[in-house]
């Protein structure tokens, strides 16, 4: 904080500032005002300096990234000094945005550490294993294929954590290309996963994950790929279909035609800039209307201003008054007229009872806001009457005292407006009722949460919460003390919870109406009860027979697949404990070196986190594994835009200025949005099941067939597969028979297991539906 020290370093000169904190202070607050003293020295003395903030939660946003979008370290030597600095609580960002010359309209965003990790999470909640799976891609490793014999799985985990995130720009050979044809390409012929695409036009920029037919590749294009290196995403950018095209991948080179297109394209920037008189600002392409009327569709890039939009309107929850008689066709929302499926109209205010509601942004599922003593599970509505199933079970050890965690950031995903209302599970919170409390306010706008206050040590709190029939179990804890001189203390209670679930026997537990419950689900009707704001499974059974009908007409009268039509794919079996050591869990460590002490039957002979099987089998995370998007932020800040993207669900810069002046999710008309906002992609896992997957079911498959398919005809982008480590009866109760691993990105000759379970990016309009139930 001393100009004569920032000058003796050359901060001027600097290609980064890098500020870190301490994650483990006891005073985050503390912590938080001297990084933020530190950033405030550093903009005094460099005034035009550019700069973007890591956080350690979400309560503390904003970073850096480039309007003009581009190969981020090409650019490096036209643009100031950048300041990386990491803050730990979140309404300490006021105090950000009042640092002279920070404008996130000009570019300035926020990375969260805490956000990603609590993100990552609750994705791991609806894909088991993905927190691994895009942990490993921003963290930088080299895979040496191992020659031992007893860790046959071992092999196949490490060449997918070797992978990495790179972006390149697309060949001439990929313009007018459809992002499906690109994928394709790109995994037969040159050995990528092409993910995602980032579209830069004169106004705005914007990042696109697996779009559909109706994005093409242009000149402009940047892709995102997943590769052993930078090297081979490099291939991209030189391939040539000219001179390519019966080639190997490795002997993909610049060649003349290639060149020539690059210094024509050059040329052409060049003198579009020279054209240009001044700087065109990002604005926020949005017409917004009258409560009355209509609204025309809300587009939300990642350049985007606020200068177009009445934040204010939004914040009331402006267009509320608009019709929302909504019914679920063909994967999209459609307006009725207020007349159900059946052609009638509801009685009453039936409708209300039948229909999605969306935040302002229309990002994210959002309900009236709710008392807290409406969702506790206590002795007037005890959790044993709830009949929880195929849920998420939360466990949270903090008390009144503790730093927040911020459980919102972990909310916000799983209530994506991307996930189909039957697919949104319910929550459960299990923890101390005055943290809970602290956090509430958060929670409030979300559907499907409740509280049930007590210890998450309690075996009967968690029998009561039906542990044994949850989805995923995941503990958390809050910020450690850093007095403690025994590290392996400061994981103590999310170690002990976890090995007290494992313990847990549930043979003696009558499931009997559960098994039935669950297989009929989905034939019960969608209602609310406004008192809890509880949710059931929805009944898709009217609409989901005429768009199978549709599906089925048109696969009849022709051989190709129009991957826009709606599908029906099968999620992983829903599995009822016996006990507890087949209960699907995600905990939460402080250290990477207590991770040895959740798994007493891993017979891994110590070293990295990474290798260790709870971490390949996506069972633990450390905030350690995040400590690599520092550097990544530093040498590609448009990859860790693209992380962000996929584990918040959705999380806009309009959002989180609406958040950061304290307005809190306020609702919007599904009318106020645009159908793109809902209908972009979404993570799931699927099994080899069903009239669409399961002819691949065949062991010895391999990978690419299913690949090739899945896109051409469905148009899913299969990004990895969830494996079983041993080969065994699925029927046999041991916990080994149901441990799996991530394989990230398979190469193509990959042999496919029938068991296999597949992490894949699936279009909006396809339906997902929960396999058979298994008792194990």
């Amino acid at each position: 904080m001393v100009t004569r020290d920032l000058t003796r370093v050359g901060l001027e000169n600097a290609d980064a500032c890098l500020v870190l904190a301490n994650k483990y202070s006891n005073d985050p607050d503390a912590e938080d005002a001297t990084n933020i003293m530190r950033v405030i020295s550093i903009k005094n003395s460099c005034a035009n300096i550019k700069w973007y903030i890591a956080f350690l939660s979400f309560y503390d946003k904003k970073s850096r990234s480039d309007p003009n979008g581009g190969c981020d370290r090409c650019k490096r030597e036209s643009m100031t000094t950048e300041v990386i600095v990491q803050l730990m609580q979140y309404h300490n960002k006021t105090y950000l945005l009042n640092i002279p010359n920070w404008d996130w309209r000009r570019g300035d965003d926020a990375i969260c550490v805490a956000e990603l990790k609590l993100g990552f999470l609750a994705q791991n909640c609806l894909a088991p294993g993905f927190s691994t799976l895009l942990a490993n891609l921003f963290t930088m490793r080299t895979y040496r294929k191992s020659e031992s014999q007893g860790v046959n799985w071992l092999n196949d985990y490490m060449e997918g954590a070797g992978m990495e995130m790179y972006t390149e720009q697309f060949s001439p050979s990929f313009e007018k290309m459809t992002f499906a044809a690109a994928a394709e390409l790109c995994f037969s012929r040159l050995r990528l996963l092409l993910i995602a695409v980032q579209c830069k036009g004169s106004l705005e920029t914007h990042i696109v994950i697996n779009p559909n037919s109706s994005t093409k590749i242009t000149a402009n294009t940047q892709g995102f790929f997943i590769a052993q290196s930078a090297e081979e995403a490099k291939r991209a950018a030189l391939y040539c279909k000219r001179c390519h095209s019966n080639v190997e991948m490795h002997q993909v080179k610049l060649c003349p035609c290639v060149k020539s297109s690059q210094m024509n394209r050059a040329k052409s920037i060049f003198s579009r800039l020279l054209d240009s008189r001044s700087v065109i600002e990002p604005t926020l392409p949005v017409a917004v209307g009258t409560a009355t009327n209509c609204l025309s569709p809300l587009i939300v890039s990642t350049s985007a201003s606020s200068s177009h939009l009445d934040l204010a309107w939004l914040a009331r929850g402006g267009g509320t008054g608009i019709s929302n008689h909504l019914s679920w066709h063909g994967g999209t929302f459609q307006h009725l007229g207020g007349a159900s499926v059946d052609g009638h109209k509801p009685p009453g205010d039936q409708s209300a009872n039948t229909s999605c509601q969306f935040d302002a942004t229309g990002m994210f599922h959002w309900c009236p806001e709710r008392n807290i003593k409406t969702c506790l599970l206590d002795d007037e509505q005890p959790a044993t009457t709830k009949n929880f199933t195929d849920h998420i079970v939360v466990c949270i050890f903090a008390d009144y005292r503790s730093p927040i965690i911020g459980l919102r950031s972990f909310i916000m995903p799983l209530r994506a407006s991307n996930l189909h209302l039957h697919d949104l599970k319910t929550v459960v919170l299990v923890g101390n009722l005055d943290y809970i409390k602290r956090e509430w306010k958060t929670l409030a706008n979300f559907p499907g949460i409740w509280v049930l206050p007590g210890s998450p040590l309690s075996k009967a709190n968690l029998r009561s919460v039906n542990v044994n029939l949850a989805s995923m179990c995941v503990i958390l804890s809050s910020k450690s003390d850093n007095t403690i001189e025994d590290l392996t203390l400061a994981d103590k209670e999310a170690i002990l919870c976890s090995l007290n679930v494992k313990a847990m026997d549930f043979s003696d537990v009558d499931t009997t109406y559960t098994e039935s419950s669950c297989t009929t689900i989905k034939h019960m009707t969608l209602r609310r009860d406004d008192n809890v704001s509880s949710f059931k499974r929805p009944s898709r059974n009217r609409v989901q027979n005429l768009i199978l009908n549709k599906s089925h007409h048109q696969s009849g009268s022709t051989h190709s697949v129009d991957p826009d039509t709606p599908a029906v794919f099968y999620r992983p079996p829903r599995f009822i404990s016996r006990n507890g050591a087949t209960i699907p869990m995600a905990t939460e460590l402080a250290f990477d070196m207590n991770v040895q002490f959740l798994d007493q039957e891993d017979d891994d002979e110590g070293g990295e986190l990474f290798m260790t099987q709870p971490f390949a089998c996506g069972t633990a995370f450390t905030i350690s594994v995040l400590d690599s998007l520092m550097s990544t932020a530093y040498f590609n800040e448009s990859a860790l835009t693209l992380i962000r993207s996929l584990v918040t669900g959705g999380s806009t810069p309009l959002l989180e200025k609406i958040l950061a002046e304290g307005a809190g999710m306020r609702g919007g008309s599904a009318a106020s949005t645009s159908r793109a906002c809902r209908e972009r992609c979404r993570l799931a896992q699927l099994t080899l099941t069903g009239n669409t997957l399961g002819k691949f079911a065949v062991q010895g498959t391999p990978f690419e067939k299913l690949f090739l398919a899945a896109l051409r005809e469905y148009g899913i982008l299969i990004i990895g597969i969830y494996r079983l480590l041993r080969w065994c009866d699925l029927g046999d109760g041991s916990p080994v028979c149901h441990r799996r691993f991530v394989i990230t990105n398979p190469p193509p000759t990959l042999p496919l297991h029938p068991t296999d379970w597949i992490f894949c990016l699936v279009p909006h309009q396809h339906i997902l539906e929960p396999s058979q139930v298994h008792r194990v």
